[in-house]
């Protein structure tokens, strides 16, 4: 990974004369279906605690190449902070 990122960033640097990565990143490696499913969660909930949106459906930053929205939805429906209902 060390490798992978020194590469990727030097040839983006080269070409853009911006860093791609930022400094003190945490990986972490996934090993359950259930750990994958928290981690989408959490960034899928980053929209909402920022403020940007009250529900994920209306942020359009957002997506998958192996799921579509509904499936990702749907297996982290209750995993997801749920939209204040006011009243």
């Amino acid at each position: 990974m060390n490798a992978w990122k020194q590469n990727t960033g030097y040839a983006h640097r080269r070409t853009t004369g911006a860093r791609l990565w930022q400094n003190g990143y945490y990986d972490h490696v996934l090993r359950q279906e259930e750990d994958r499913f928290r981690a989408i969660a959490y960034f899928l909930a980053n929209p909402l605690r920022a403020g940007l949106v009250r529900d994920i459906r209306e942020y359009p930053f957002w997506g998958s190449g192996v799921w579509d929205r509904g499936q990702l939805l749907e297996a982290i429906e209750h995993l997801m902070p749920q939209p204040s209902r006011g009243g």
